[in-house]
């Protein structure tokens, strides 16, 4: 879990996704938005790492595609 970010911005994140993931990397190979129901462990992820911790700027992913992210950066 990326411990950096806010815990609000972790709960607006989740609001904003409707406790959805919403992955749309390639790498994950899914079609369109991953949409996987969020339970238990899920984490944000910085779209530019560059950028900050803001609601524009993360997106929330379930386990599964923050794995296949991390194990390609």
């Amino acid at each position: 879990m990326e411990n950096q970010a806010p815990k609000d911005l972790r709960a607006q994140a989740h609001r904003r996704a409707h406790g959805n993931c919403e992955c749309v990397m390639e790498v994950c190979r899914h079609v369109g938005k991953c949409n996987a129901v969020l339970r238990g462990d899920w984490d944000l992820h910085r779209l530019t790492v560059r950028g900050g911790y803001t609601l524009s700027n993360v997106v929330v992913l379930c386990q599964t595609c923050y794995r296949r992210i991390s194990n390609h950066t």
